[in-house]
């Protein structure tokens, strides 16, 4: 439990002394964009990096030049316990560059986000089996540069998000051996009421929901996912403000559909990819007159690349470079060489609710074990019985 604490402590502490900003990048179980009301389990940890970038060559009266966005984040998840985990990104390398000319913004570093979500609570809807969860997320602002062109909107001040998650899995038991699919609404709250450069103030606080609908289906190496998802301003920061010597870019309405792909190359190592496209983007008033050819609020599109390795802890030893298999197989030997019955699972774990949890969900394993070897028992004798008849 110490550890635990102490974990938490150094998290905090490097969060207060960096920049936060941009979202849309989560770790652990989610999607791309989305996120998991499953999580990864007490001890586990996961490290990835994700990539976005956006590019257009643009020929205009003023010139021929490249105009690109990029963004990498690292990111670490770690279970602190059956319902917790602690999620940590910040954007290493965040640039706006219009090449051939001298437009460009460059942080290095760049934003930092921390989220505690809870999770695998199980609740029943429409006579199914979902979990749910909730996410908060904190954002302390250092940055010298807010509000980047082609980037979602952000404040110089903090701001903060409370989320809901709700997830459904068609095989309870082994969550990531089915279809799933997941749905996200968040509140977001930039605090920015006051914030002022060149004497013009913002009216009232900028307010948003963020919302995503996600489906995944997975086989033995490959996910494939599609995703839906967007900002709804219910409070837009005023278009005249400055931030620094930016104007306010990203102040519409706008939805994605991203469809993507994520192949196991190990047990605790994938990689993935997906292409983001803009749906939809509400009609309002424009805040700066761009040049032709420029995207007006957001990229028409977005190429997202991510790479997630699952890590050993001194909480729960994985082997990150064993072969792919299915995680019902794995579960069945670990149980078979533990040698365990029933009466010493009770013992193991005693008589707290978790305990109590585990257990059902073990003798759930075991019955559809059962079931499927009684199947598998009925079609050999069916093939005994053709191969006597002839």
């Amino acid at each position: 439990m110490k550890a635990r604490y102490t974990i938490a402590v150094i998290l905090l502490l490097f969060l207060l002394g960096q920049q936060l900003q941009a979202d849309e990048f989560c770790g652990g179980t989610g999607l791309f964009h989305t996120q998991a009301a499953e999580l990864l389990g007490a001890g586990k940890l996961t490290i990835s990096s994700q990539s976005r970038a956006f590019a257009k060559y643009i020929d205009s009266p003023g010139g021929k030049y490249l105009l690109s966005d990029g963004t990498n984040v690292l990111n670490a998840t770690f279970g602190f316990s059956p319902h917790l985990e602690i999620d940590f990104s910040m954007a290493l390398y965040q640039d706006l560059n219009r090449t051939g000319t001298n437009l460009q913004k460059t942080n290095v570093p760049d934003d930092a986000i921390l989220r505690l979500r809870w999770g695998n609570y199980k609740a029943n809807y429409f006579g199914r089996s979902f979990l749910w969860g909730a996410v908060l997320k904190g954002r302390l602002n250092s940055s010298n540069l807010s509000n980047v062109y082609l980037e979602p909107y952000s404040s110089e001040s903090n701001a903060f998000e409370l989320g809901y998650i709700l997830s459904y899995y068609d095989n309870p038991l082994y969550p990531q051996e089915s279809w799933n699919a997941h749905f996200n609404l968040a509140y977001v709250n930039h605090n920015d009421s006051g914030s002022h450069e060149k004497l013009q103030l913002l009216d009232g606080v900028t307010q948003e929901w963020q919302y995503t609908l996600g489906y995944r289906y997975p086989t033995l190496r490959w996910d494939f996912t599609t995703e839906l998802y967007g900002t709804l301003f219910t409070n837009r920061p005023d278009p005249n403000i400055y931030y620094g010597n930016n104007r306010i870019f990203s102040r519409a309405n706008y939805t994605y559909l991203s469809l993507g792909t994520v192949y196991r190359l190990f047990y605790g190592i994938s990689i993935g990819f997906s292409g983001d496209f803009n749906l939809f983007t509400s009609n309002i008033e424009q805040n700066n007159i761009l040049p032709e050819g420029y995207p007006d609020f957001y990229p028409p599109w977005r190429i997202t690349g991510k790479i997630n390795i699952l890590r050993s802890t001194t909480f729960s030893k994985i082997n990150t470079l064993a072969a792919v298999r299915p995680e019902s197989e794995i579960d069945l030997e670990v149980r078979s060489r533990t040698g365990l019955s029933q009466r010493d699972l009770v013992d193991w774990l005693g008589t707290d609710e978790e305990g109590a949890e585990f257990i059902d969900l073990e003798l759930e394993k075991i019955r559809a074990e059962r079931k499927q070897a009684e199947l598998e028992l009925e079609r050999l004798k069916e093939r005994l019985k053709s191969r006597g008849s002839e």
